[in-house]
């Protein structure tokens, strides 16, 4: 009885100590590990009368993020200033796409023709 003891007590102490080495070495790693992130000063600047542009938010390997729309056409709005923070799935401008209005006022127009 007493070795059964004594034999859980070692297994208990043995897994306490390999634990805490453990748990010491990856903070050693996580405070050598640094990020590198590249800063730039936001300014106002001209740009191209014509911008082509579709596809998704997405960042590059260098941490910067291209802004498109999935339908090419004019920016009716800018909902967002210089140096605002914006969120995931936020309004950053509104896009009239001149073959989408189009196709609404055909949609509406054939809705006007069955209902007749």
């Amino acid at each position: 009885m007493i070795s059964r003891v004594f034999l859980y007590m070692v297994v208990l102490t043995s897994f306490v100590l390999f634990s805490c080495n453990k748990e010491s070495k990856s903070s050693d790693n996580e405070k050598n590990t640094k990020k590198q992130i590249q800063t730039v000063e936001v300014v106002y600047q001209e740009v191209p009368d014509y911008i082509e542009a579709t596809g998704l938010v997405q960042p590059d390997k260098d941490g910067t993020v291209k802004i498109t729309s999935k339908l090419p056409g004019i920016v009716q709005s800018i909902n967002v200033q210089v140096g605002d923070y914006v969120k995931k799935g936020q309004v950053l401008a509104s896009v009239k796409a001149p073959d989408t209005t189009d196709l609404y006022s055909q949609k509406v127009a054939l809705s006007v023709q069955l209902s007749q």
